[in-house]
């Protein structure tokens, strides 16, 4: 993996009232440390499938198992794009391909959100009923990682980085939760070789609406906290002390310029699950200074009165009639 610029550690989102945190090892090869919550239950470490392709990952669940937060999926390896080279070998798109650098999954490149909606289509496990409410593209963050990799490296490779996150609900348990996912493609200049892409970072939770800030700062320091063992950087590398800084310095450049629009979307999560609330619920609010706040069926883009107090909804913005006022819908 390519050393990104700037090595600057990133800042770590606050955590919610009364959570501590501990470091520990990775128990499979200690290939890395992170911080969790005291007290929680913790599983996940290396996994390894062959010399070079190495998965980390690490998940955490509340002492009264309400909730789930995670980093990194140990399943997930690296993708090549369907191309000529791999139909002539009648390969096609969800096949195997088996490389130098071991297997690969033939799959055609999903920028962040689009991976994370397929993603989440194999959570049902644990989210029965999951229902996307909302789903952000991390535009700025994105750019800004492409430009630092393609000013470095643009000579021997190209790169397109698409960071995103996607919240959803659960009908049985009414729980809710988000995942992160940054996606790379990576093209080597002048390979004939079909590019190939790999999950950079993925990481979320799964929590009670009640508990979602808890949760997204657990989520967070799993983030901000990982750190690779410089020995084992350099053992499973083969080179010098500066393959450890490789591996972290492109971690904390994604992980910095993720988190400061994971700070900006935590303020806004709560507003987030509550629309998805109604919207679940089929309802939406409306206030006006005669009628008071009410909640009504949502059934229409706009809703208004007439003096006898009646609401009518319309999927335009033209009154339905001369005597009506428009209503203030509430945003949670």
């Amino acid at each position: 993996m390519p050393a990104a610029p700037s090595p600057t550690a990133p800042r770590a989102i606050a955590p919610a009232p009364g959570l501590s945190f501990h470091r520990v090892n990775d128990p499979t090869e200690g290939a890395f440390t992170v911080e969790v919550p005291s007290g929680w239950r913790v599983e996940g470490g290396t996994t390894r499938l062959s010399a070079v392709d190495v998965r980390h990952s690490i998940r955490v669940w509340s002492p009264d198992q309400q909730i789930y937060a995670f980093r990194g999926d140990s399943s997930l390896g690296m993708f090549i794009v369907p191309s000529q080279l791999t139909d002539m070998a009648n390969l096609r798109e969800g096949s195997v391909y088996q490389g130098p650098a071991g297997s690969m999954v033939i799959q055609r490149y999903l920028p962040g959100i689009d991976f994370v909606r397929t993603w989440l289509g194999g959570a049902q496990r644990q989210c029965s009923g999951l229902r996307i409410v909302n789903q952000e593209s991390f535009d700025q963050a994105s750019r800004q990682l492409m430009a630092d990799l393609n000013r470095v490296f643009g000579g021997t490779a190209q790169y397109r980085i698409d960071a995103g996150a996607v919240d959803f609900a659960c009908g049985a348990s009414g729980n809710v939760g988000s995942v992160t996912a940054t996606t790379m493609l990576t093209q080597i200049v002048g390979a004939a070789a079909p590019p190939f892409w790999v999950v950079l970072d993925l990481g979320g939770f799964i929590a009670p609406v009640a508990r979602v800030q808890e949760a997204a700062a657990v989520a967070a320091r799993l983030q901000s906290s990982f750190r690779y063992d410089p020995a084992w950087a350099a053992r499973q590398e083969q080179t010098t002390r500066q393959v450890s800084g490789i591996l972290q310095s492109t971690h904390d450049s994604i992980s910095r310029t993720i988190l400061q629009t994971h700070q900006q979307r935590s303020r806004t999560l709560d507003g987030v699950f509550a629309r998805g609330a109604e919207a679940r619920r089929g309802t939406v609010t409306i206030d006006d200074p005669a009628l008071g706040r009410r909640t009504i069926t949502n059934s229409h883009r706009y809703y208004w009165t007439n003096p006898q107090g009646q609401i009518v909804g319309t999927d335009t913005d033209t009154a339905p009639g001369p005597n009506y006022r428009g209503l203030r819908i509430v945003t949670p």
